[in-house]
């Protein structure tokens, strides 16, 4: 009743009410998702230039890439035998049809 006695015009224009399926709305994730991202990004900054993320991304990766192949190598060392063992029964059997 009181809004109806003030003039449109003169009324106070308050926030309107806050909603929850705002927040939940794609749009509207991805532009705090991308404001926290500028947060970081600031908090980051080295003087050269480089972010200290992408110079922890780096050395992590170099830690994977060394990881992956010692890996690697003991995967091979350990297939090597099964392979020689192979070849070696291969080898067997030729000589063995030979002979028959």
């Amino acid at each position: 009743m009181q809004d109806e006695e003030i003039p449109k015009h003169k009324r106070k224009k308050g926030k309107k009410p806050f909603r929850i399926e705002e927040r939940l709305t794609e749009k509207g994730a991805q532009r705090r998702r991308d404001k926290e991202e500028e947060r970081i990004q600031k908090d980051m900054k080295w003087s050269d230039g480089y972010t200290k993320y992408e110079t922890l991304k780096h050395a992590q990766q170099a830690l994977e890439d060394i990881e992956r192949k010692k890996k690697g190598a003991q995967h091979v060392a350990s297939h090597q035998q099964y392979f020689s063992w192979y070849s070696y029964s291969l080898v067997d059997h030729e000589h063995r049809i030979k002979e028959v």
